[in-house]
């Protein structure tokens, strides 16, 4: 399906760098032959030797002419810059955070009546593990843009653009409070007696292989964590720690105040 999909449709990128890039070399990935199309004042040259099918365009202007789905890959605060003159004819997919598709569409001639699509992935999608949020109206550009942000990992519909902000505070910062936790289970395992690479790799593999069995499941996380948890033992011990210190509130706490700065950059 996604195949045929971009039979029909190309594909250009305004902006190529670790965001679209990622994007890029996923769908390289899915289809070698893939026709793609980008724009960068700073072309990409480890790109270009590593997707055979990508060529840049020589203007932003030239990029909207010549494709029919465009991905907007640059910062926030380019994205008026980088739309300037742009027709708003064509159907765009937006990953500048905190940017609503009605500012976008004022940014662009004819944006009135101009398909946008917003797409929230995160700093995984460099390595094909996103989880992207994505808020688009049509159910037809839906299709086109799961497509996409499939080869770069799990995409999640959100009913309002709003969402995004929740979004945010869990999948896009998410990362950096799983890299705190990872840092501190070390510490940990240091303060215990491993050296620091040992309770690193130990910490990181201990996480993923928790992750694979909650995903081999639909059981919820404390019925696992219960099956850790005897009474009496070692695991109860550093729960209580845990507990003591609010650890869930302070988590749920940094997602909420997450995606309340999400909000307040929005405007």
């Amino acid at each position: 399906q996604y195949v045929r999909m971009n039979q029909q449709y190309r594909i250009g990128f305004l902006g190529t760098g670790k965001m679209g890039a990622a994007i890029i070399r996923g769908l390289a990935a899915d289809d070698p032959n893939l026709d793609i199309l980008a724009f960068d004042p700073h072309p990409n040259s480890e790109l270009i030797q590593k997707v055979p099918g990508l060529t840049y365009a020589d203007s932003g202007l030239a990029l909207e002419e010549s494709c029919d789905v465009i991905v907007l890959c640059v910062k926030p605060q380019d994205l008026a810059t980088a739309l300037k003159g742009f027709t708003g004819q064509r159907r765009y997919i937006s990953i500048a955070a905190g940017v609503s598709t009605d500012r976008i569409r004022g940014f662009l001639a004819a944006g009135q009546n101009t398909q946008i699509s917003r797409v929230m992935p995160n700093i995984s999608a460099t390595v094909g593990h996103a989880v992207s949020g994505i808020y688009c109206v049509d159910d037809t550009f839906f299709g086109t843009v799961q497509g996409i942000f499939e080869k770069v990992g799990i995409v999640v519909r959100v009913a309002t653009e709003d969402l995004l902000h929740a979004v945010t505070g869990l999948a896009g910062s998410g990362p950096a409070f799983v890299f705190s936790f990872v840092q501190a289970l070390a510490e940990g395992g240091v303060a215990a007696g491993l050296t620091y690479e040992a309770a690193r790799r130990m910490a990181c593999d201990t996480i993923v292989g928790s992750i694979a069995l909650l995903n081999a499941s639909d059981e919820h996380p404390d019925v696992w964590r219960n099956r850790v948890t005897s009474p009496a033992g070692t695991t109860i011990a550093g729960l209580q720690v845990l507990e003591e210190n609010g650890f869930h509130g302070a988590v749920m706490g940094a997602v909420q105040s997450a995606a309340r700065r999400s909000r307040e950059l929005g405007g």
